[in-house]
């Protein structure tokens, strides 16, 4: 049981590490629609 936990949570770092890296390459290329996007997410949020 605590081996599925582990590899979820390592799953799950990997794909926020992926996204993350993937929207610092776009925040560099486009940082007006990086910023845009960062407003929306707030938004939604709230």
């Amino acid at each position: 049981m605590k081996d599925i936990i582990k590899r979820i949570t390592k799953l799950i770092f990997k794909i926020i590490r992926f996204v993350l890296s993937y929207y610092f390459q776009m925040f560099l290329t486009y940082p007006l629609v990086s910023i845009i996007l960062i407003i929306i997410a707030i938004l939604a949020w709230i």
